[in-house]
This record gives structure tokens, sequence and C-alpha cells, in this order.
């Protein structure tokens, strides 16, 4: 009986034990705060501390890598503005070059700060009181080119110096054209010139020295107002301040008068006003040699390719010394005004049948 009761205990114990283990496990597994899930929210909230340190630790570091990375893009920054502000300055200078460059063909110089080196060849827009040194590659004939657009009407003065400071002429021959390529004058000297109109000096020298290294330079010059440039009395023009190759009369000029001065003046190129509504005299109307010029057909006078008619009277008044080979009187011309071909270089003048007469010292030579 004894062993039975051991035996019944012991199992007892073994039950009792097995139960206790068994609660053991339900309070290490179960969802509400079971020992082993209380170990483990422990565990992990120290380790979310630890992971929280080490991300405010990284988030410092990382800070200040950025401060130290945005001070340094900073200075960059600057240094990249104040290098696109050198680029910019560059890039204005080579604009200013390049449009400087374009205007005198890219090949127009400063030299010394006194004077703008020219090659042959080159076309130079001039600026008044601008000196141009004309250089040349050898003791040969060399062509430049001038364009020039006054801001002002005015007489000018276009003054050359050889290669020895001589101001002279010898040596240097020039054409003044324009804009349509017409040819007003020749040489240098004095000129009256509209604002805003664009005239070509062409110009052919050489240089006077043996070893010359410059035909001489070129410099335009405003001499005086426009309006001191003719002499006009009560509506009359009667005489030039100056030796103006070109020569507008001022618009209200009634008439001409000629004391015997006017051709030692030399026009080249005479503009008319359509305020001159008189006849004007063989004796005392200015002759030009080169090209006469009307502003459309309400004068007197009328120009026709550099020949001068009149209107009302249906005359040929002047042809310009310069012309040569052949002409051809306009049709319904009715008459040749004295002097008209005297002095020119032309072989041949063809007369229309409305032609009625020819007054005295038509020609000045044998012509056909």
């Amino acid at each position: 009986m004894g062993g039975k009761k051991f035996q019944r205990k012991a199992g007892i114990l073994v039950l009792v034990l097995a139960l206790i283990c068994s609660n053991l496990l339900v309070l290490a597994t179960d969802g509400k705060g079971s020992i082993l899930e209380t170990l483990g929210v422990e565990k992990t909230l120290e380790e979310q501390s630890t992971e929280a340190t080490l991300q405010e630790t990284a988030e410092e570091e990382n800070s200040e890598v950025v401060l130290e990375i945005s001070e340094e893009v900073l200075e960059e920054s600057e240094e990249v503005l104040e290098e696109s502000e050198e680029i910019e300055e560059s890039r204005e200078i080579l604009v200013r070059s390049q449009e400087t460059s374009e205007e005198n063909s890219g090949r127009t110089v400063k030299e010394n700060n006194t004077s703008l080196v020219v090659e042959p060849g080159t076309i130079t827009m001039m600026e008044v009181d601008d000196t141009y040194r004309m250089i040349c590659p050898g003791n040969v004939t060399n062509s430049y080119m001038f364009k020039f657009i006054p801001k002002e009407n005015a007489g000018y003065y276009l003054d050359f110096r050889n290669d020895l400071g001589w101001e002279t002429d010898m040596g240097l021959e020039c054409q003044v054209l324009d804009e349509e390529d017409n040819l007003l004058a020749g040489g240098v000297g004095y000129f009256m010139l509209e604002a805003g109109k664009q005239y070509t000096f062409q110009v052919s020298a050489y240089s006077q020295l043996t070893a010359g290294r410059s035909v001489g330079e070129l410099t335009m010059r405003r001499y005086c107002d426009w309006d001191a440039c003719v002499y006009v009395t009560n509506g009359i023009a009667t005489g030039l301040s100056e030796q103006f190759r070109i020569v507008h009369l001022p618009d209200g000029v009634t008439g001409m008068e000629n004391s015997g001065s006017i051709e030692l003046m030399g026009i080249h190129t005479l503009i008319l006003p359509t305020s001159i509504q008189t006849s004007v005299s063989n004796r005392d109307f200015w002759k030009a040699s080169y090209r006469y010029i009307t502003p459309g057909n309400e004068g007197r006078y009328h120009a026709e390719d550099g020949i001068l008619y009149d209107q009302i009277e249906r005359i040929l008044r002047y042809v310009p010394y310069i012309r040569e080979g052949s002409y051809s009187v306009k049709e319904g011309t009715t008459g040749i005004g004295s002097g008209a071909f005297g002095a020119t270089k032309l072989e041949e003048i063809i007369i229309p049948d409305s032609v009625e007469y020819l007054e005295d010292s038509v020609f000045g030579k044998k012509v056909k």
C-alpha cells in the first residue's frame, strides 16, 4: 500500500510540475505582456534608442558635412559669378571688336593712340578728326576705300599728308562717290556734305619714299557751319568761303552772281535749290565740272544724269566738263544754251529734230 501511495504522490507531483511548466510556457508565449515579449520589447526599445542616438549623430555629422558643402558651393558660386562677369566683359569686348572689325573690314587698328592703320584693299568707316595711316607693302600704287556718313550738314575738309608729312595731294588720287556710285568730285580738299548720306572716297596712292611703309595719313575734319559755306546777299549767291568741290546752294537762293572767282574755285558738283525760278545768265551761272543735281522737278532747272536743262525755256543749259564719248540731247529740247558744250570731252553729240536754235559759243571744239 505504501508503494502505491508513493507512486500516486509522484504521479500527482509530475502532473503538478507539468501544469506549472505548461503555465510558464503560456506566459512566455501569450501576446499580452508575457515575460518573453517584455524582454523582447525592452531589447527593441534599447535597440531603437541606440539607433536613434546613432541617427542623431549621423544627422549632426551630415548637417556639418552639408554646411561645409554649402560653404564650398557658395565659394565656388562666387568664383563662378566672378568668372561669368569676366567672361561677359570679355564677350562685350569681343563683340565691340567684331563690330569695329566688320566696319573696318577687320584690318584697321589703332596705332600709338594717334592714328588708325589701314591696309590696302580695305573698306574703312571714317569718323571726324580720326586720322588714318595708309600703309603699303611695297613701292607700288595701292587702293583704299573710305566711307563717311556726316552727322550734320556742314563744310568738311579732307586732309591728306604724305609719308614725308607734307600737306599735298602729290602721289594721291581720290574720287568721291554718292550712294548710287555717281562721281561727285575728285581729289582731297573742301566739301559740303549732307547729314545722313553716305559718301565713298576711293583713294589710290603710292609711297613717296624708296623704302616707304606708308603712303600718308588721311583725316576728315569739320571746317564750318552749313550757312557759312556760301555767301548770300539778298537771295543771290555771290561766292564761297573756301574752294568747295561739292557745293549746295542754300534753300531760298533765287539766283547766282559770278565776279570771276567762281571758276577759280573749281566746283565739281553743284546742287541747285528749287527756289531758283528766274533765268541766270551764262556769265553769272556757276559751272560744275562733274555733275549738276536738282531736288525734284519743281525748280526752273532740272538735272538729268548730271546734265542741266532749263524746264521753262526747254533748252539744254550745261554739260559738265568731265563728260566724254557720246551724248544724245533729250527729245523735246528746243534750244541749246550758250557754252553748253564749251569744255566737254565729248566726241559725238546727237541733236534731235526738236532743237530749233543754238545760242552763241555752244561748242568749244570741233564735234560731229
